[in-house]
């Protein structure tokens, strides 16, 4: 079984149909999920084989977590031995993501990150730890500018009342594709009301659209 977290946006009820909808679509076997907070756990039996193309037919879903650990510290210790799972070749980039969790614990990221980078440093791996510049988790710009996942992994810490998850984000958000569509488009009228990228994406998903099959018809194109 494999268990996956999604960070969603604004619209949960939204996003979490939206998910639900494209489990459907693409694996056989219905998942089973709970919520917490901005974060809906799936547990499926199948894995999610291309995590970033997934990701990018979802409009409501900022990031995919693999989660590897349900049993989870914030202790310097357990994420140094975590650390020690993955590749740490060249210069390895790490940062810390924490959701839903006590307030006492977001105001530590800084000094755990600096902790553990003495620590791995110490044990020679050359590293540098990226901090969220606002609030307790690293959002999709940061993760692609700091090219994260490619030279490193953003460790994720989700609180869930008796248990506390750990995993790596697998995907992002593709921020600057969602920029293009909204705000390089042609022509924009705010009078008449203009839909965002996004919610489009979610309704379309909604429908059940099947872009191999199925010709979609927007009668406000244009206008």
């Amino acid at each position: 079984m494999y268990t996956y977290g999604f960070i969603v946006g604004k619209n949960k009820a939204l996003s979490l149909a939206e998910l639900i909808q494209v489990f459907k679509k693409h694996h056989t076997t219905p998942p089973t999920f709970s919520i917490t907070g901005n974060v809906v756990l799936f547990n499926t039996p199948q894995v999610i084989a291309s995590p970033q193309k997934f990701l990018d037919t979802l409009g409501g879903t900022l990031k995919i977590i693999q989660i590897e650990k349900d049993s989870a510290s914030l202790e310097p210790s357990f994420i140094v031995d975590y650390i020690g799972e993955k590749d740490t070749r060249g210069k390895y980039l790490f940062g810390i993501s924490l959701y839903n969790t006590p307030t006492t614990h977001m105001r530590k990221i800084h000094a755990i990150g600096i902790a553990v980078k003495k620590i791995l440093k110490k044990n020679g791996v050359s590293c540098r730890f990226i901090e969220p510049h606002h609030g307790s988790a690293l959002d999709s710009p940061e993760i692609a500018y700091n090219n994260l996942l490619e030279k490193g992994d953003d460790i994720c810490f989700i609180y869930d009342h008796a248990h506390v998850y750990c995993g790596t984000t697998i995907a992002v958000q593709d921020f600057r594709a969602y920029g293009l569509r909204d705000y390089e488009k042609p022509s924009r009228d705010a009078k008449r009301g203009m839909l965002p990228p996004k919610l489009a994406q979610i309704m379309i998903q909604l429908a059940g659209v099947s872009p191999a099959t199925d010709t979609l018809y927007d009668p406000f194109c244009g206008t």
